[in-house]
């Protein structure tokens, strides 16, 4: 299994040591230099890891509806709680859905809650997966746009321009086509009318040039 590398992990060891655990960064203290994209993912990883919620205007299907993800530690490990406006309830225990279904699996990543975002993200860096990353805009501000062709979950998620934050989702799988928009954090009023969260630049964030990055192999 390939582990992501040092470099990208200055600016959110801590964090990451709380995600992955602190065996993960000492084995991945023996590889080379990370990519730029590499180096953004994490801290998008860094900064998602501090919500604890989050709210989406979906649309599935063509079907249009709203809903709202909260998380907390019970019993049983963390759990993960998406409610949408159409009635249906999902529950994330640890890893696994309580809901059967590659439909409900796919519905609920679409809900954006930020553990299961971090996760979904961490997986593709430990497995070595090819991504592209491409500027882009999401309701005509700057954006980045996050691609794995190779995902068993095939997710695309858009990050903010600065910033790093889910802003938007995208999924295309049988029976299913679905995008959201996410915010994360409070409950807002109306999940439509809210601007997503554009927290300050951070150094190092890659530019703005309409130029393809890939992770390295």
């Amino acid at each position: 299994m390939k582990l992501v590398k040092p470099r990208i992990l200055a600016t959110a060891a801590a964090t990451l040591a709380t995600i992955l655990g602190a065996g993960f960064i000492a084995q991945a203290a023996v590889l080379g230099r990370a990519s730029s994209t590499q180096q953004l993912i994490v801290k998008a990883i860094s900064k998602i890891e501090q919500y604890h919620s989050s709210q989406a205007a979906l649309t599935i299907n063509g079907k249009h509806v709203t809903a709202e993800c909260k998380q907390h530690w019970g019993t049983h490990g963390h759990v993960e709680t998406a409610t949408l406006s159409d009635g249906h309830t999902f529950t994330k225990i640890g890893d696994k859905l309580v809901q059967t279904g590659t439909l409900a699996v796919d519905e609920f990543e679409l809900v954006g809650c930020p553990r299961t975002l971090t996760g979904w993200l961490i997986n593709q860096l430990n497995q070595g997966r090819h991504i592209d990353l491409t500027s882009t805009t999401v309701n005509d501000k700057p954006a980045y746009a996050l691609h794995v062709p190779s995902a068993l979950i095939p997710l695309d998620l858009y990050l903010t321009r600065p910033g790093g934050l889910p802003i938007k989702l995208a999924l295309t799988a049988p029976g299913i086509q679905g995008t959201s928009e996410v915010k994360l954090g409070t409950t807002p009023s109306s999940v439509a009318t809210q601007r997503v969260r554009r927290p300050p630049a951070s150094p190092g964030d890659p530019g703005d040039a309409q130029q393809l990055r890939t992770l390295d192999r």
